[in-house]
């Protein structure tokens, strides 16, 4: 191109077409007789490709002198050819000295203000934007948004995290971006390829669960995480529980027994809830349920045989069919009231015999019972003996706030409990202090109960109701222990304490006084009735006074108060304690 070429013109005036056009002086004069305008500082404009010289291109953009911008700025954008003279090019104005001036142009500034304006309305429109991962930085990785550098957090490169190998495959080619954050002044983006995801996964989502039915659906999944009570399954654009109970009709202590992470697995949808859009899978029930006949291949009370497939503390596990496993419980394994510890009595592959003893379908839970093979000594107890029965026994074992354990034969235990150890009211101590384990004992019979599994003994029973003996007697001697305001607490012979109150204390209210008596005087009196809660007896002076006023008066006939015959009650009374 001629230097007629290389005069000042206005680029923001000539169009695109003029510029392409221009080949001689005169075309070229033509656009300068346009009104001159001057770029602005800051702005970006179009200017002439007027030469390339040594990797330096030469632009002119109507100034006094040309600008020059390394050809490697014109390589930022990738697939696009070096520039040749003529062409019109976008030129960001980073200084500006005036007409006369020195100018300073940019290329890359250009592409970067305008790659700027492009993200910003992406940002401004939550609009997705597509860039290339290029390096690893602090925390995170740097992105390329063609032409302008965001910040890609490292917890937003994806839904999980990931390794090296994976970052390398995502650097190979372009990916998806959201951007969450844009300050312009301080030139910082931040975007995320997670939020990308997510909106793509809830999509996928939608439409997924939208193709449920539940029951019904069967689905390849991924064992995403494995818990104590289950494992989540990743289907792809969701997760759903697989519950502990619903990997195997076989008994599972912990989900690491069959399952692993990564592990492909076949599941069923068992529940779908729409309104949280939660799943829940399950594995077993993608075979028929080997419970449907188990009731009638295993009748309850015969005697079978099966093998130990797991002893806990609580009982031993039995197979039994079809991944189907029964319990015998600790308490029956032997017929004793204190159980064996099962890890000391079984082992894993003994064989044993067993009874079913209880199956419920609904929970999946079949009991066994290895006791129940033998004669039940309960039974064999209570076809020998009798309620009320003396029997003759050694002391098992003694528990200070229950009781006494006695021996009832090599496996079972009958019990005295501590209110049937004495009619008197004491202390446990004072009630056990004169028995020892081993001790020779009687006591009588008080309940058999085979269902329960429970005899009840009592050595209170041996003899008579001191209570019974006290309300069927005529007179009870007492001593006054105590003078209340209301009352009168006395303690018979046998050493029971009884209270005797105000309107009690004579047949004649005048008499009924607290002062007519003191500490420690001997009376006699009734006995009313015995309150068991307070272990107390009620007695009357009064009804003693009564009874032998009836008793005089049909001895020596009626009592005439106006007469000279009046019998003093008292007297006679006295009379008779002195005979």
């Amino acid at each position: 191109m001629s230097q007629k070429i290389r005069k000042r013109f206005t680029p923001n005036i000539a169009t695109e077409e003029q510029i392409n056009q221009v080949a001689t002086v005169s075309d070229f004069d033509s656009l300068i007789s346009a009104e001159t305008i001057l770029p602005s500082k800051g702005s970006i404009i179009k200017g002439i490709v007027i030469g390339v010289e040594n990797d330096i291109v030469v632009i002119d953009v109507g100034l006094k002198n040309e600008g020059r911008i390394p050809m490697s700025e014109f390589k930022l954008e990738i697939n696009t050819p070096d520039p040749q003279v003529g062409d019109v090019v976008e030129i960001y104005v980073d200084k500006l000295e005036g007409i006369n001036g020195k100018t300073v142009l940019s290329r890359a500034k250009a592409i970067r203000e305008k790659a700027w304006q492009e993200v910003s309305n992406s940002f401004a429109e939550n609009k997705i934007v597509q860039g290339t991962i290029f390096e690893r930085v602090r925390g995170g990785f740097a992105v390329d948004l063609c032409g302008v550098v965001a910040f890609l957090p490292g917890s937003q490169v994806d839904l999980r995290p990931v390794d090296a190998n994976f970052i390398q495959e995502l650097m190979a080619s372009p990916q998806k971006f959201r951007i969450i954050k844009m300050d312009h002044k301080l030139g910082n983006i931040v975007v995320s390829r997670r939020a990308v995801l997510e909106d793509e996964r809830s999509e996928a989502k939608k439409a997924l669960l939208g193709k449920i039915v539940e029951g019904e659906t069967v689905m390849e999944g991924v064992v995403k995480n494995i818990t104590e009570y289950g494992a989540f399954i990743d289907l792809g654009s969701v997760d759903a529980l697989l519950h502990i109970t619903d990997i195997s009709w076989k008994r599972i202590n912990y989900p690491l027994e069959v399952l692993s992470i990564g592990q492909k697995v076949k599941v069923k949808v068992i529940k779908f809830d729409k309104e949280t859009l939660r799943l829940h899978v399950g594995m077993k029930q993608l075979t028929e349920s080997p419970w449907k006949q188990i009731a009638s291949e295993l009748p309850i009370g015969k005697v079978l045989k099966g093998r130990i497939s797991k002893v806990e503390t609580f009982g031993a596990f039995v197979e039994l069919k079809d991944d189907i496993e029964g319990l015998v419980h600790s308490t029956e394994i032997s017929w004793s009231k204190n159980p064996p510890d099962p890890k000391k009595v079984l082992k894993v592959d003994q064989e044993i015999e067993y009874v079913v003893k209880e199956i419920d379908i609904d929970k999946h839970k079949i009991s066994l019972s290895m006791k129940r093979c033998r004669p039940n000594p309960w039974q064999i107890f209570a076809d020998n003996h009798s309620v009320g029965q003396v029997i003759k026994t050694k002391i098992r074992n003694i528990a200070e706030n229950v009781g006494i354990f006695v021996a009832l034969g090599d496996e079972i235990d009958g019990i005295i409990h501590l209110s049937d150890i004495s009619w008197q009211a004491a202390s446990n101590q004072e009630l056990l202090k004169n028995y020892a384990k081993d001790q020779d004992i009687e006591a009588k019979i008080l309940i058999i109960d085979v269902e329960k599994e429970q005899v009840r003994l009592g050595i209170k029973q041996l003899e008579q109701d001191p209570y019974e003996q006290l309300l069927s007697a005529d007179k009870v001697d007492c001593v006054i222990t105590k003078l209340n305001d209301d009352q009168v607490e006395v303690k018979t012979t046998d050493g029971l304490k009884g209270i005797i109150k105000r309107n009690e204390l004579a047949l004649d209210r005048a008499e009924q006084k607290i002062s007519n008596f003191e500490v420690g005087q001997e009376i006699r009196a009734k006995a009313l009735n015995y309150d068991k809660n307070s272990d107390v007896i009620f007695l009357s002076i009064r009804e003693l006074e009564r009874k032998e006023h009836d008793e005089i008066i049909k001895t020596y006939g009626s009592i005439d108060s106006g007469s000279n015959n009046v019998i003093n009650v008292s007297n006679i009374v006295g009379k008779e304690d002195k005979e």
